[in-house]
This record gives C-alpha cells, sequence and structure tokens, in this order.
C-alpha cells in the first residue's frame, strides 16, 4: 500500500460544475502525481453538482490524482473552510495544505514553485499571484481596477499576505491557531481569508510570496 500523500490541494466549491472540472483537468496536467491528494469540498447540499463531478473523475482509471470528496452542508464560505483544514488535520500524514477556488486554475509549476519558496526562506504560509482571465470583453475601469491586476512582488519572505485563492500552508501553521479558524461572523460576507491571515501573521507565523506560483481565475 503507498504511504498517505503529505501535500493536500483543497478546493471548496458551491455550483460551477463546469469550472471545477476545468479546475480538476488542470491540476491533473500540471501537478506531480506522487505525494499530492486532492480534497473537493461542495458546499451545496441540494445540488451536489461539484461532489458528482469530483466522482467522475474519481471513477475514471486515467485520472492520476487521488481525491476525497467532502460534503459540507453548513452554508458559507467560513464553513466550507474550516471543514477543510479540520479534515486535513485529522489525516497524521498530511503536512501541506494548498488552497485554490473552484473558479481557479492553475499554471505549469504552480505547486512546484509554492513549495520552492516554503524551502527558501522556510516561509509557513506561501502566496502567489492571480490572474484575472475576462469572460468577455471587460469595460475600461475593470482594466484599470487594482482587484483584477494580479500582485507584483519578488519572490521569498514578506510581511503579510491577503486572501486564500492561493495559498499553501505548513501543518504547523494550521496548528497555530484554534478552531474555528476561518471566524463564521465573516460566512456571508468574505474577508474570512484575511482576518485569518492577520491573526497567523499576530502569531508569529512567518509569510512567503512565490512569484511563479502563478493561477489564473476566471472573472
Amino acid at each position: 500500500m503507498p504511504p498517505a500523500p503529505t501535500i493536500w490541494i483543497a478546493i471548496p466549491t458551491f455550483r460551477r460544475p463546469g469550472q471545477l472540472r476545468h479546475l480538476l483537468e488542470s491540476l491533473a496536467a500540471v501537478v506531480p502525481h506522487e505525494d499530492v491528494q486532492l480534497l473537493v469540498a461542495d458546499n451545496d447540499p441540494v445540488g451536489q453538482e461539484g461532489a458528482m463531478v469530483a466522482h467522475e473523475m474519481q471513477d475514471d482509471p486515467d485520472y492520476p490524482l487521488p481525491i476525497h470528496i467532502l460534503h459540507v452542508p453548513e452554508p458559507g464560505l467560513c464553513s466550507v473552510r474550516n471543514a477543510i483544514v479540520a479534515t486535513a488535520l485529522a489525516a497524521p500524514a498530511m503536512q501541506y495544505l494548498a488552497m485554490i477556488d473552484d473558479d481557479e486554475w492553475p499554471q505549469p509549476g504552480w505547486l512546484d514553485a509554492l513549495l520552492a519558496c516554503r524551502e527558501m526562506c522556510g516561509a509557513d504560509v506561501v502566496g502567489g499571484p492571480v490572474d484575472a482571465h475576462f469572460m468577455r470583453p471587460p469595460p475600461h475601469w475593470a482594466r484599470e481596477a487594482l482587484v483584477f491586476r494580479a500582485e507584483d512582488r519578488p519572490s521569498g519572505a514578506t510581511d503579510m499576505l491577503w486572501a486564500s485563492n492561493n495559498l499553501l500552508l505548513s501543518r504547523k501553521a494550521l496548528e497555530a491557531l484554534p478552531a474555528p479558524w476561518f471566524d463564521p461572523r465573516f460566512n456571508r460576507s468574505g474577508g474570512e481569508d484575511l482576518d485569518y491571515l492577520t491573526r497567523l501573521r499576530d502569531a508569529g507565523i512567518g509569510f512567503g510570496w512565490a512569484a511563479d506560483a502563478r493561477v489564473s481565475e476566471w472573472v
């Protein structure tokens, strides 16, 4: 029996089956197949379209990555992220948890770049840039808005990270704060990831930035 994977890639999903399928296909193409497991957390208790897509991939003998499917009936961003962290920490072999959203997909070298930055600067939380991919021609203001621009900073240690949609956390970082890791008061509003990262920083957890760990995001 092969050893349990130490690297988990977590995908919270809610009613985006087409985009989730694209993400899962992209991960199979660009992520190393050894020592990696996917965790698909479906936050839709009714349709469960994400779980169905994950089951299809799971049953495909040609799909190279193991998939663990997690049903999270409690609605909200914090509910699904907290379920992901709890599930990952319950696996003794898990040492790194990478987070990517279901409306994104990784570029070649994504996971390797996150892990390399972790080794280079000893950071227990590492982030990377997110490139906007507009699904239709955007208005001028959208192209100029900072929210749609990938952060441009050099790889290495950094003082702060801002989001969880392209993030690697070590087990040490996940164990640094008690549950609930993501504050339920942000369940409907968003901002839960910035709050969590701020508390990790205040707890003395070191951050890093991997400029080559790029993901793209549908807008």
